[in-house]
């Protein structure tokens, strides 16, 4: 569902197409947010922090939000503005 390619949503009863550009970069960002989750918060790094890393490993993943946050508020600027317009 979360991966789910959409050719149309139906907001308040119409029908409104989703161009392709649209949906891969709804898929780019959630593969992105999806990697970091996984890399940068698993359990296993999570597990192993102690007082000698926890100050890098806050400093990676302040590093890597940004830059998802980045990629995240372009594809709302550019690919999403047929959708905000809605």
């Amino acid at each position: 569902m979360f991966f789910e390619r959409c050719e149309t949503i139906k907001i308040d009863g119409k029908l409104y197409e989703v161009s392709n550009a649209s949906n891969v970069d709804h898929f780019n960002c959630k593969m992105h947010m999806c990697s970091l989750w996984q890399i940068q918060f698993d359990r296993d790094k999570i597990d192993d922090l102690a007082v000698d890393n926890y100050v890098n490993w806050r400093k990676e993943s302040i590093k890597v939000l940004k830059e998802w946050d980045k990629m995240y508020v372009k594809h709302e600027k550019t690919t999403n503005k047929e959708l905000g317009a809605i």
